[in-house]
C-alpha cells in the first residue's frame, strides 16, 4: 500500500488549547506509527500549563521524538507568532 502524503512527512505539529490532549489528536496518534517522526506540541492554556497532555501524547506515540512542549498562556496567543517561530526554528535545528 502506498504511503499517504502525511506519513512521508517527518513532523507533526500538535497545536491545541487545553491541558488535556484532545481525543481526536490522541486517536490519530495512537492509530499511526510515529517511528522516526517528530511531534511538536504547542499548547495554549489559561494558566495551568501543559497538564497531563504531554504524558498522554508520549504514551500514545512512544516511538516518536517528542520535542519539549511550548506552552502559551491564552492572553499571550495574539502576540505569540515570534515565540512560536523561535520554538520551531530552535527545535527543528536539533537532530
Amino acid at each position: 500500500m502506498e504511503e499517504t502524503t502525511f506519513f512521508r512527512k517527518k513532523v507533526l505539529y500538535a497545536v491545541f488549547p487545553s491541558v488535556h490532549l484532545p481525543r481526536t489528536i490522541e486517536s490519530f496518534v495512537r492509530s499511526h506509527n510515529f517511528a522516526d517522526k517528530r511531534i511538536f506540541p504547542i499548547i495554549t492554556h489559561g494558566g495551568t500549563g501543559a497538564g497531563e497532555s504531554v504524558s498522554v501524547l508520549r504514551g500514545a506515540a512512544p516511538s516518536a521524538d517528542l520535542v519539549p512542549v511550548l506552552d502559551v498562556y491564552s492572553s499571550d496567543v495574539p502576540g505569540a507568532r515570534r515565540q512560536v517561530a523561535a520554538y520551531l526554528k530552535a527545535n527543528s535545528e536539533k537532530q
